[in-house]
């Protein structure tokens, strides 16, 4: 199975984006609100810039504390994103998570954002 069947079988909505100077505490309402763990950090023209997750948040509260509601994404981000493409198969995709120990992952062409998957997408290979 590739990526494609698994992206276009489970139920997505549109992919919440955040861009690279947008204040973290607003990131982390908006992941809040729509209870989704990472977002994906683009550009102005939907290139993947990085990857903010619920760790990346959490680790920032903690390191800085004093200064936490100054910050802004890019400031925590992970910048060396791992992304996957439509074409990829799934199971090879489900390991590169596993090994990297990633919830998340956006799905890219040429780095441009297509969508994003979770960990819990990948349920349907064991169903």
């Amino acid at each position: 199975m590739l990526i494609e069947q698994l992206f276009n079988s489970v139920e997505q909505d549109d992919t919440i984006i955040a861009a690279a100077d947008i204040n973290l505490f607003a990131c982390a309402q908006l992941m809040t609100a729509n209870n989704i763990g990472a977002l994906p950090v683009v550009d102005d023209e939907d290139t993947i810039v990085g990857i903010l997750s619920e760790r990346d948040v959490m680790r920032a509260i903690v390191k800085n504390k004093d200064s936490f509601f100054n910050l802004i994404t890019q400031d925590v981000m992970t910048k060396q994103v791992i992304c996957c493409a439509l074409g990829d198969d799934v199971l090879e995709v489900y390991k590169i998570l596993v090994d990297n120990k990633i919830r998340h992952i956006p799905i890219a062409n040429n780095n441009k954002l297509i969508g994003m998957l979770s960990i819990r997408d990948f349920k349907i290979l064991v169903m």
